[in-house]
């Protein structure tokens, strides 16, 4: 199943979220707000593609703190930086980790919308190399005989039939199956069904 990108947006003035938010909405782009950056490090689910929108300065933890900390955890959310105290150093060290931009308040909303999309564009090419990769690794783990299996189980034939087919017992195919599982890293057919359209989809340029 495809996730929709979604516009994360932490800071700590209620208002200035409120803006943000209604002026991402205004362009038909989900978002999700935070008033915090614990808040959304708490809640943030790392297979949803998307892009951060972070206030710079905040009590208790920083914009470039939670930068950091998404950093440290391998996690490649393309992030645009926003700040009504600009200066050189924490710009610099913003785009040193990597974040695509640093804009200062008040911004130009037509100007902020289209630093979002490409934010997203790009969050969205992350995570499909990422999960092409995922599940290359994944895939790559599988005997040529398991593929065989995976390819028929995919296409809805039952264990019987592939044994059948295979000519093996259905045990064979059970054990067959347990592996692939495993490798794959699901728990049952549904699951490995989903992960294969996903690789399917993700492979295409």
């Amino acid at each position: 199943m495809t996730r929709t990108p979604t516009v994360y947006v932490v800071d700590d003035d209620p208002g200035a979220l409120r803006s943000l938010c209604w002026l991402i909405q205004q362009a038909d782009l989900p978002v999700r707000a935070f008033p915090s950056g614990r808040e959304f490090l708490e809640s943030y689910d790392r297979a949803e593609p998307g892009c951060l929108v972070l206030d710079v300065r905040m009590p208790e933890m920083s914009g470039l703190d939670v930068q950091e900390i998404l950093a440290e955890d391998g996690i490649d959310l393309p992030i645009i930086f926003i700040t009504a105290h600009g200066d050189v150093p924490s710009c610099a060290q913003a785009f040193k980790a990597g974040a695509l931009e640093f804009l200062e308040k008040p911004l130009d909303g037509d100007v902020f919308l289209d630093h979002v999309r490409k934010a997203l564009a790009r969050g969205t090419e992350r995570k499909r190399q990422g999960l092409t990769a995922a599940l290359a690794a994944r895939m790559a783990r599988l005997t040529p005989s398991e593929k065989e299996v995976l390819d028929m189980l995919i296409s809805g034939k039952s264990l019987k039939t592939i044994a059948t087919l295979s000519g093996v017992t259905v045990q064979t195919i059970w054990k067959h199956r347990l592996s692939i599982h495993k490798k794959m890293e699901v728990d049952n057919d549904i699951e490995l069904v989903r992960l294969v359209a996903e690789w399917t989809t993700a492979r295409r340029p």
